[in-house]
């Protein structure tokens, strides 16, 4: 009875908690708890900010699966990349799904595919300054209910509704060790449902600032805070990368409300990045990433 309560808890919230609002979707972003912003361009951007595709010098794919909160029925998994067509075009793909499955059968999906690019405005030796955008598909279905009498009759048929959302974003760097970024979320306040505010569900509207510094060639770090417009409540990221040698990276990140612990490990193979990662909640059980990416 109380898996069938959180099943039903997770499909009721998960429109707004995760098809416009997750800050955590791969394994490296959950080691350093989503503070992705202001970090170099990386398979993730078209993601968290679209401007430092701009930066990309190859083309790179990542993929990503895990069960949410060590839950056997979230499942989410993710495919992003950036490729350099060109040294001035470079774009961005992604797909994301998540689904709460429950006896074989989807309680509720959501998929989201996305389109960016970067492009440069400024560029020389000791400085940068780069602008992005992300084309957003969002599309959510849920599965007919049981209704009071348990066997469909009396309950309600499925649904799927889609919405377009855009992301912006804008990307500073200072002789290679001081970087700014800035993101924000679905700019263009897109919903899902019908053209009326008792029929639709607003799409969360995100706005994320962050600075990294390098100082040394082997450890980065970043400071981010992020914020929901319309919500007065701020949310606060610090973070770490340190490159032990060649092959092994340590991943480390904290956040303020909620407070939550990211801590991870990267494995680099020739061309192939294998991260697994762990990331704590205030309530739920932790939910353990596994990812791989790698260049052409």
């Amino acid at each position: 009875m109380i898996k069938i309560i959180i099943l039903f808890i997770f499909s009721s919230i998960s429109v707004s908690q995760t098809i416009s609002s997750y800050s955590y979707m791969g394994s490296y972003s959950s080691a350093v708890v989503g503070s992705m912003v202001s970090r170099d361009a990386n398979p993730w951007s078209v993601v968290y900010n679209p401007a430092s595709i701009a930066e990309a010098t190859n083309t790179s794919i990542a993929l990503d699966y895990t069960n949410l909160y060590s839950s056997s029925f979230f499942l989410t998994n993710n495919f992003s990349s950036i490729i350099n067509i060109s040294e001035k075009v470079k774009i961005g793909v992604a797909f994301s799904n998540f689904s709460v499955n429950f006896g074989g059968k989807d309680l509720s999906k959501e998929q989201t595919i996305s389109f960016g690019q970067g492009v440069d405005l400024q560029r020389d030796k000791n400085s940068s300054l780069s602008i992005g955008y992300t084309l957003n598909y969002f599309q959510w279905s849920q599965a007919e209910s049981a209704g009071l009498s348990g066997d469909g009759t009396d309950g309600v048929g499925a649904l799927s509704v889609n919405s377009y959302g855009v992301d912006l974003g804008l990307v500073a760097t200072l002789r290679g060790r001081n970087r700014v970024g800035f993101h924000l979320k679905n700019f263009n306040s897109p919903h899902l449902g019908k053209d009326s505010y008792s029929s639709y569900t607003q799409l969360t509207k995100k706005m994320t600032l962050g600075v990294s510094y390098n100082p040394l060639k082997t450890l980065s770090t970043s400071l981010e805070v992020e914020r929901l417009l319309g919500n007065n409540q701020i949310q606060a990221k610090i973070s770490s990368e340190y490159s032990l040698n060649n092959s092994l990276v340590f991943l480390f990140g904290l956040q303020s409300n909620p407070n939550r612990f990211g801590l991870g490990i990267s494995i680099y193979l020739n061309k192939f990045i294998i991260t697994s990662s762990i990331l704590t909640h205030a309530t739920l059980p932790a939910t353990y990433n596994q990812g791989i990416s790698f260049e052409l």
